[in-house]
């Protein structure tokens, strides 16, 4: 599934099958152009989104603000989607 695909966004984000079963360990894709992508697990972006999320991933990415509150929606996204069972 995908939350965010370029041409709207500069952010490409989508579920990435891993083959794990528990949701601690779901992975989502996230890239920012074709050199700058991390696979975040589930557990890593709730921890993320616990702290200073946007100035992590701006520093992470190297994107603006603007663009780092976007991908903390699409994480969100992906949160309530394992959290509601939809990749077990």
């Amino acid at each position: 599934m995908s939350y965010s695909r370029w041409g709207d966004s500069p952010w490409y984000t989508f579920y990435s099958d891993s083959g794990a079963m528990e949701k601690e360990n779901q992975v989502m894709s996230c890239w920012y152009g074709l050199d700058q992508f991390v696979d975040w697990t589930y557990i890593e972006i709730l921890k993320l989104l616990a702290d200073s999320p946007n100035e992590k991933i701006c520093q992470i990415y190297n994107c603006t603000r603007a663009e780092g509150y976007e991908l903390i929606g699409y994480m969100g996204l992906f949160i309530s989607d394992v959290e509601s069972g939809i990749y077990s």
